[in-house]
């Protein structure tokens, strides 16, 4: 044996199963983290897919996916109304340079409390998802912890 090499501890020792306690719980929490992470970063449904839970995941990312497709239409929508109520009032407005950054702010002005709700809904789901991760995951840690004990 080297001058730098422990013995290894036997199997029965209390020591050893300690340390393999140790180790494991810090792999449990290190994937925890890992799937909070990535539904921080990465959005809703990042998690779930890293905690395998694939029909959750999807729900998270076609909720995000038609949520964005909903604001743009509302802002589409929004604008062309706008456009078609300033063409009505003051035609020669809408050939003037610099009328869109105007039309663009009075659309924002004009819905605020619109843009308001769509962000609080988008931020409470992306919140709900780092949650769902956290506590899925570790949920998944105990189940498979508990049939590497049964075997």
């Amino acid at each position: 044996m080297a001058a730098n090499e422990l013995p290894s501890p036997a199997a029965g020792d209390p020591q050893s199963k300690t340390a393999i306690n140790e180790k494991t719980k810090s792999g449990q929490l290190k994937q925890v983290i890992i799937a909070c992470v990535l539904s921080t970063v990465c959005g809703p449904g990042a998690g779930q897919l890293y905690n395998r839970q694939w029909l959750k995941a999807g729900g998270f990312i076609a909720v995000v996916f038609i949520w964005i497709a909903a604001l743009g239409l509302f802002f589409i929508r929004t604008a062309k109304l706008a456009l078609d109520r300033m063409a009505q009032e003051n035609p020669e407005l809408i050939l003037q340079s610099g009328f869109e950054t105007g039309l663009a702010g009075s659309i924002v002005r004009e819905n605020m409390g619109t843009i308001k709700i769509f962000k609080w809904v988008f931020i409470a789901l992306w919140c709900y998802s780092i949650v769902d991760a956290y506590l899925n995951a570790g949920r998944r840690l105990k189940k498979d912890s508990n049939k590497g004990e049964n075997q």
